[in-house]
C-alpha cells in the first residue's frame, strides 16, 4: 500500500499511523482485500445474516487481534519498541492489560509497564502483581498469606473480609493463615517450578495466595490444580501442569499447611 492509501484507511478505521509504524497494522490488516481485512468482511456478513451482533469486526477489535499476533510471533521486545508500543496502547481500550500480561516480558519490563504513567492504571497494576510474584518465585521475602476455600459461592449476606475476589470470582474463605519466613520461600520455589501447559476447565480452586496481605498493594492469586489455572485479580492468568510431578509436590504442600479438618473436608471432595 502507499502512504496515501494507508493514511486514507487508518482515517476510516479511526487508528493510529504509529502502529503501521511498529509493525502491528500490516497490509493484509489494512488493505480492503487484505487476508484479514477480507476475513473480517466475511464474518460480518454473515452474523448480520443471522441477526447477531459481528464479533471482532470494529476497528479496536481489529488492532487488539493484531496486537495479540504481533506479540505471539515474538519472543522478546527491546526496551526502547516496548516503550513505543506502550504509549500507542495507551490510547487503545485494553491493549495496554494485553501488553501486561504478555507472558514474555522480562522483571525489569515488569516494572517499565507498572510505573508507565499513561497507561490504564488496571494495566499497571497487573504489571505490579506480575512483578512482585516473579520476586516472590526467585527468593525474595514476600509477605503471604495461605487461604483455603469453602464450599459454595458467598451469598450478599456473607462477611466482605471472608470474600476472596479474584477476576469476577468470589470464594468464600474457609480459614487464612500467615506464612512463616520458611514456608513463604518454599511456596515461591513451587510456583516457579510449575511447568507451563494447557489449563483443563474452568476455575474451581481449594486455595489462595495473598501477596502483601492488607496493604494498599495487596495481590490476590487462586489456585486451581484441576483445572491446571492460576488466576491473579488484577487480570493475569497462568495455566501450568497441575497434575506434574512439581505440580503434585505443591498440592501437597498447601495441604500440609491447612488445618487437618479442611484438609480431611477436601479430600472427600472429587474435585479440587
Amino acid at each position: 500500500m502507499t502512504d496515501a492509501e494507508i493514511a486514507a484507511e487508518l482515517a476510516a478505521l479511526g487508528l493510529e499511523r504509529r502502529w503501521v509504524d511498529l509493525g502491528v497494522l500490516t497490509d493484509e490488516w489494512l488493505h480492503p482485500a487484505g487476508r484479514r481485512r477480507s476475513k473480517i468482511a466475511h464474518d460480518a456478513k454473515f452474523f448480520a445474516e443471522l441477526g447477531i451482533a459481528p464479533q471482532g469486526c470494529s476497528p479496536l477489535e481489529m488492532l487488539r487481534q493484531a496486537l495479540y499476533e504481533y506479540l505471539m510471533d515474538r519472543e522478546r521486545l527491546d526496551d526502547a519498541t516496548l516503550a513505543e508500543v506502550l504509549d500507542a496502547a495507551a490510547g487503545a481500550d485494553n491493549c495496554s492489560s494485553m501488553l501486561a500480561d504478555w507472558k514474555r516480558l522480562t522483571a525489569a519490563q515488569l516494572a517499565q509497564v507498572a510505573r508507565h504513567a499513561a497507561s490504564p492504571p488496571d494495566a499497571r497494576r497487573l504489571a505490579a502483581q506480575k512483578l512482585r510474584v516473579y520476586e516472590l518465585e526467585t527468593g525474595q521475602d514476600v509477605a503471604l498469606s495461605l487461604v483455603g476455600f469453602d464450599d459454595g459461592e458467598p451469598d450478599e449476606h456473607h462477611d466482605a473480609a471472608r470474600v476472596f475476589e479474584v477476576r469476577g470470582f468470589r470464594f468464600a474463605v474457609a480459614w487464612e493463615q500467615r506464612l512463616s519466613a520458611r514456608d513463604r520461600r518454599r511456596i515461591g520455589e513451587l510456583l516457579a517450578a510449575l511447568p507451563a501447559d494447557s489449563q483443563a476447565r474452568c476455575h474451581m480452586p481449594a486455595f489462595g495466595l495473598r501477596l502483601d496481605p492488607g496493604t494498599r498493594d495487596e495481590a490476590r492469586m487462586s489456585i486451581c490444580f484441576t483445572c491446571n489455572n492460576a488466576y491473579l485479580d488484577g487480570g493475569g492468568t497462568r495455566t501450568f501442569g497441575g497434575q506434574s510431578r512439581p505440580g503434585r509436590e505443591f498440592l501437597a504442600y498447601l495441604m500440609k499447611l491447612a488445618p487437618s479438618a479442611w484438609r480431611a473436608h477436601v479430600a472427600q471432595r472429587s474435585e479440587m
